[in-house]
């Protein structure tokens, strides 16, 4: 994803990069926080791969809005002990207060569709590898043994906006075109993924 953003423009300075024993909870966070800088014109973008679960409202932010909440579960975090997990409900806080007039969220781990519900508004695109109660995938299922070296969700965006997704054939790949070439293709490795997409944003979004 990194290499994606820097050939097409991206100045490697504007990017955060946290991986494995860097993505812990705090400085996922404190990524978050980095990208309420954006400025208003500009588009502000959070990308995860990684592990996701669900646990029962009382467990999360007990505000009994839904029976289960979704999370992103950070490098240190504990499903055992519910620690430094990043549930949908404080996700949203999180999120608020941005400046930039786009926002695009993507989300590879498993139970990613569940997040929307919380963090979908108004000037945002999010891209969720699987719907709510529904797990992601690394490599196929199908006895395919092909190393991908991404999740297959992210996989086949980076085909998409390689060139593949070029529904319209304008020479260019938006995102919303990459999430719609992601839902069909992801499907190609692994049958029990149903990605899913929130449109916030009107009109297309590029990268």
């Amino acid at each position: 994803m990194y290499n994606l953003l820097t050939t097409n423009g991206w100045t490697p300075s504007h990017i955060k990069v946290l991986v494995n024993s860097s993505a812990t909870a705090a400085n996922v966070i404190a990524g978050i926080a980095r990208l309420k800088s954006v400025s208003a014109k500009g588009l502000a973008l959070f990308y995860f791969s990684g592990h996701g679960s669900f646990f029962a409202d009382k467990w999360s932010v007990p505000n009994k809005d839904e029976p289960t909440d979704q999370c992103l579960v950070p490098y240190d975090g504990d499903t055992g002990a519910y620690k430094n997990l990043l549930f949908d409900d404080s996700l949203k806080g999180y999120f608020s207060g941005f400046k930039a007039v786009q926002t695009v969220i993507m989300l590879d781990c498993c139970y990613a569709g569940g997040i929307i519900d919380e963090c979908g508004a108004n000037g945002r695109l999010i891209m969720a590898a699987c719907e709510a109660h529904e797990m992601s995938y690394e490599g196929g299922n199908r006895g395919v043994n092909i190393p991908l070296q991404n999740g297959v969700y992210t996989y086949c965006v980076l085909q998409a906006m390689g060139g593949a997704g070029d529904a319209n054939g304008d020479g260019v790949v938006s995102l919303d075109e990459a999430a719609q070439y992601a839902a069909v293709h992801s499907r190609d490795w692994a049958q029990s993924m149903h990605p899913v997409t929130y449109d916030g944003i009107a009109g297309e979004t590029y990268l």
